[in-house]
C-alpha cells in the first residue's frame, strides 16, 4: 500500500497544530451521536491530528482519503476528508 500525505484543497500539507476551515456541506464522521453528518455550517478548528491515507495498490485492501481530526463540541473527535479543508 502506498501512503497518501495529507493536504488541503490547495495542495498544502496538512500537520497538527494548523487551523483549518471546514466549509459548510462538508462530510463529517466521528465518534458523537449521529456518527456522519454534514457541516451545518463554517468551521474553523484546530487540527489534533492529520491522518494519512492510503492507497491500495494490491489486495482486498480499500482506498482511504487522508482525513483531518479535532475535537468539536461535547469533547467527540471529528473527522472529515484532508482535500475539503482550506489552511488559514
Amino acid at each position: 500500500m502506498a501512503e497518501i500525505t495529507p493536504v488541503d484543497k490547495n495542495g498544502t500539507i496538512i500537520t497538527k497544530g494548523m487551523r483549518v476551515r471546514i466549509p459548510k456541506g462538508t462530510y463529517i464522521h466521528g465518534t458523537f451521536k449521529e456518527r456522519e453528518k454534514l457541516a451545518g455550517a463554517t468551521y474553523v478548528v484546530t487540527v489534533i491530528a492529520a491522518d494519512k491515507g492510503f492507497d491500495a495498490i494490491a489486495g482486498n485492501n480499500p482506498e482511504h482519503a487522508p482525513e483531518v481530526v479535532w475535537a468539536g463540541s461535547g469533547g467527540y473527535w471529528h473527522l472529515c476528508d484532508a482535500a475539503e479543508v482550506e489552511i488559514i
